[in-house]
C-alpha cells in the first residue's frame, strides 16, 4: 500500500514512500523548499512549472498562496530528513501554540497516542494558550448506519483489547460506569461522571507515556487525560462534513464550470471540541 500527497495548485506527480509511525513520507519530482515562517514552525513550500500561475481574479488570494518569487505555500507542517526525504506532521492552522511560546503539531501527538493504543478511535491534543499538553481520548464503537450516530457497543478490537486488561466489557457505558440515552441527539456531555477501572486507567496512563517516548521535545509530552462519553460522528458536531456547490463563470468569452461534491470529510473540527468539552478541558488544568 502506499501513500500520496497532493496540493490543488501543483499540477505534478508525488511520488510516496511507506510512512513511518503514522507520518507522510514523501519525496517530489520538482524543487522542494522548507520555509521558517515563524519560531519553531517549519512550512512545505513548492516550486516548478507545475504550479498553477495563480487564482482567476482573486490577485489577494494569489498573493497569500504564492510568494514573490514563485515558491507555493502548502500549508503543511514537517521537515526534511538526512536522505531528503519529507515528513509532513500537521497543518499549520491547526498548530497549537503553547503559553510558553512553542508550537506544537496536534496530529503528531495524537498519531502517537492512537498508535499506542489500538481502542482509542480519536485522541485531540489540547494546549493552546495552556502551560502543558493535554488530551482527550474516545473509545472505538459501532456507529448507527441509518443516523451516524456513535452506539453504546464497542467495537471488536476494543473488546479484545480490554480482555489483555482481563476486562470483559462489551458496552461503552458498562466500561466508562455511565448511564448513556438511547439517543445522543441532545446529550449534556457534562451530565455523567466517568468513572475508569484501576487496571483501565493505568493502561492508559502507561500509553501515553510510550508515546511520551517519541515527544519531538518535553513540552510536547502529554500530561494529563480526560475519556470522554461517546466516539465522535458529524451528528453529534466533532466531525465536518461538506457541502455540494456548483459553480459557472463567464467573463470575457471564458467559461468556467467546475463543482465540488465531497462527502463527510472526517476531520475533526477542533474549535467545536474545544467548546463543547470545555468543562472537561478546565479541569485537567486545575489539577
Amino acid at each position: 500500500m502506499m501513500r500520496s500527497w497532493s496540493i490543488s495548485n501543483v499540477n505534478a506527480r508525488v511520488r510516496a514512500k511507506m510512512s513511518k509511525e503514522s507520518q507522510s513520507l514523501l519525496t517530489a519530482y520538482y524543487a522542494t523548499c522548507l520555509s521558517v515562517t515563524s519560531a519553531q514552525v517549519i512550512q512545505i513550500m513548492l516550486r516548478g512549472r507545475t504550479n498553477m500561475m495563480g487564482y482567476l481574479r482573486e490577485p489577494e488570494k494569489t498573493e497569500s498562496a504564492i510568494t514573490e518569487d514563485g515558491w507555493i505555500l502548502s500549508g503543511d507542517v514537517g521537515y526534511i530528513d538526512d536522505q531528503g526525504y519529507i515528513y509532513i506532521n500537521g497543518r499549520i492552522k491547526e498548530l497549537i501554540i503553547t503559553a510558553g511560546g512553542e508550537n506544537i503539531p496536534p496530529n503528531h501527538i495524537e498519531a502517537l497516542i492512537k498508535n499506542e493504543l489500538p481502542c482509542i478511535s480519536n485522541a485531540v491534543a489540547v494546549g493552546d494558550h495552556r502551560k502543558y499538553i493535554t488530551v482527550l481520548l474516545t473509545f472505538k464503537t459501532y456507529i448507527d448506519p441509518d443516523t451516524g450516530y456513535p452506539l453504546d457497543e464497542l467495537l471488536p478490537e476494543t473488546i479484545e483489547w480490554l480482555q489483555g486488561l482481563d476486562l470483559h466489557y462489551t458496552h461503552l457505558s458498562q466500561m466508562l460506569h455511565i448511564s448513556l440515552p438511547d439517543t445522543l441527539q441532545d446529550f449534556d456531555v457534562n451530565s455523567v461522571n466517568i468513572q475508569l477501572d484501576e487496571k483501565l486507567q493505568k493502561a492508559l496512563e502507561e500509553g501515553i507515556e510510550r508515546s511520551n517516548l517519541n515527544a519531538i521535545s518535553n513540552a510536547q509530552k502529554v500530561q494529563y487525560f480526560r475519556v470522554l462519553p461517546h466516539d465522535f460522528s458529524i451528528p453529534t458536531g466533532e466531525f465536518g462534513n461538506q457541502r455540494h456547490e456548483e459553480h459557472n463563470d463567464c467573463d470575457n468569452n471564458i467559461l468556467i464550470f467546475y463543482s465540488i461534491h465531497i462527502g463527510p470529510t472526517l476531520k475533526i473540527r477542533r474549535n467545536i471540541v474545544h467548546q463543547k468539552y470545555a468543562q472537561i478541558i478546565d479541569s485537567m488544568y486545575k489539577q
